[in-house]
Order: structure tokens, then sequence, then C-alpha cells
């Protein structure tokens, strides 16, 4: 410390020593709060991508469930078995919605168990009727998760 005093023994050093702290600390002060700001910004997009990607996932969800139940339907009636694809890429559908919604939402209450093609009623009973049923409820929970896209982009964006 007295090395200091015997260097900016004069108002005028004692000044510019008061300066150049002061510089050092706002411009500290503005690297981390442009440090900041840009990671705020890159969380913001990264979670436009991923409500983006949940959005899209929804009406894929909704086509390929529909599109594998009326294969049953159609498998049916032409007695063919429908092939085991369809309902791996509902699964895989349902599977990515799962994971974007437990890596990037897991505070968010959102209830998937409906999502499941087990929970179909085709699943359990291959008839016209059930067919009819389990279309809907396809249809329910797309809309279902677009509303739920539409809360996340209010709340997160």
């Amino acid at each position: 410390m007295q090395y200091l005093s015997t260097i900016f023994e004069s108002t005028a050093d004692q000044a510019r020593l008061v300066t150049v702290i002061f510089s050092t600390l706002i411009a500290i002060f503005v690297v981390f709060l442009n440090h900041y700001l840009q990671k705020r910004r890159e969380r913001k997009e990264l979670l436009r991508d991923k409500i983006s990607k949940l959005y899209k996932l929804s009406n894929e969800y909704r086509s390929t469930g529909i599109e594998w139940t009326n294969s049953l339907m159609n498998g049916l009636a032409n007695g063919v078995k429908p092939t085991a694809t369809l309902v791996n890429n509902v699964h895989s559908t349902v599977s990515n919605i799962t994971m974007i919604k437990e890596l990037y939402f897991q505070n968010e209450k959102m209830n998937f168990k409906s999502f499941d093609p087990v929970s179909l009623p085709i699943y359990k009973n291959i008839n016209e009727e059930s067919r009819e049923k389990s279309n809907d409820l396809l249809n329910d929970n797309s809309l279902y998760l677009q509303k739920e896209c539409r809360r996340l982009i209010k709340k997160h964006l």
C-alpha cells in the first residue's frame, strides 16, 4: 500500500488511478451483462425451436396414429395383418414428445398418458366404433399438445 501512495502522490495521479479502476469495473460489468443477455437470448431461441418441434410432433402423432388405426381396420377387412412399423412410428413420436418435455420443460405439468397407443380403444378391440373413438382421441391429444405449445410460447417467449 505504501508503494501505491508513493507512485500516486499527486492529485492528478490519484484521479487517474480512480478513473482507471472505475473504468475497469464498468468494463467487467458490461462483459458480464453481455454474457447474461447472450445466454438468455440463446435459451429463448432453443426453447422456441423445441416448442416448434413439439407442435410438429403433435401433427405427426395425429397423422401416424390415424394411419395406424386405418391400417388396422383395412387389415381386418382384407385379412392382412398390419406391420408393426406403424405402431412403432406412433410410439416413436410419443417418445420424442415425452423426451422434449422432460429435457426442456420439466417443471411444466403436461399429461401424456393418453398418448400411448396402448391406451387407444382400437388396441383392445378392432372395430369401426373403436377406430372412430381412437381417431377422436388422437385428434383431442393433438389439440391438447398444440394448446400446451401456445401456453409455453406465452410463458417462455
